[in-house]
């Protein structure tokens, strides 16, 4: 009776770690809403760009900035829609798929309207191709540096992004408004030769290490846009846009315990001697 009690509750832990496996393959998803452009509304090139403001656990969640990498498709304000929520290390370790087929992108190969892109030292002429993982990695970087700037340097990082994925449009958008892409191409080339350069480093860190530090979430298109500003809540087009949250991670509980363990410590130290002094 014993080992057939055995049996049965190994049995029953392969079922549960397969069920979780089978789990696993599939993003979890969240309500996804979009609530403004951001509180200062900027645009370039006749376009409002990033970061906006939604909430990724809508009605239940705060607003936050989201970060818009798709100039492909159309998104409305209000807009409210089911969303893939897939975070870059799942990207990076091929947790849903070698490509992630959830997400709005898969392996990149990009074509602007504009040649002489520089790409670390090689010049190219207008066209490279990154894997699925270097894509989202490059677009973690840009959404980085978007949230760490303002101003028109902001406006140009969010066109970089765009460029990462529809270079054609978005270049070509910026050239119908006689705005010289240049800057853009700048910015977008130096987050590709970061994903691409083995030895590149960012802030004096490696790629990876820098990434790590930074909490990045996609929040890709599923099922059920409605747009409640327009007529019956029927958007004007569908999907809607793919966007991306970036924030930087709380401390592991592991780290938070030692923090306070060094602070109760200090504190019976300081104590020790304050009783030492009065005695």
């Amino acid at each position: 009776m014993r080992k057939s009690l055995h049996l049965s509750v190994a049995a029953l832990a392969i079922v549960i770690l397969s069920g979780s496996a089978l789990a696993q393959t599939t993003p979890p998803t969240t309500t996804f809403y979009l609530d403004d452009p951001g509180p200062t509304g900027a645009n370039l090139a006749g376009v409002y760009t990033s970061p906006y403001l939604g909430q990724v656990n809508y009605p239940t969640s705060a607003i936050v900035p989201v970060i818009c990498d798709d100039f492909a498709d159309e998104s409305f304000v209000p807009e409210e829609w089911t969303a893939f929520v897939t975070s870059l290390s799942q990207v990076e370790s091929g947790s849903y798929g070698t490509p992630d087929n959830y997400l709005k992108f898969g392996d990149t190969t990009s074509n602007p309207s504009t040649s002489g892109l520089v790409l670390g030292s090689d010049s190219v002429t207008g066209s490279w191709s990154l894997t699925q993982d270097q894509a989202y990695d490059a677009a973690a970087i840009l959404a980085i540096d978007i949230l760490n700037s303002s101003g028109t340097t902001q406006q140009y990082y969010s066109f970089a992004m765009w460029a990462l994925f529809e270079s054609s449009s978005a270049i070509g958008d910026l050239n119908e408004y006689s705005v010289n892409p240049t800057i853009v191409e700048q910015y977008l080339n130096t987050a590709i030769g970061d994903v691409t350069n083995p030895n590149a480093t960012i802030d004096g860190e490696t790629v990876s290490a820098y990434l790590s530090g930074y909490n990045v979430t996609i929040y890709s298109y599923d099922t059920g846009a409605t747009c409640p500003g327009q007529a019956g809540g029927v958007c004007a087009s569908t999907p809607p846009q793919e966007f991306i949250t970036v924030t930087a991670p709380e401390a592991s509980t592991p780290v938070l315990l030692a923090v306070d363990l060094l602070g109760f410590i200090a504190l019976m130290g300081f104590l020790r001697k304050r009783m030492s002094a009065t005695v």
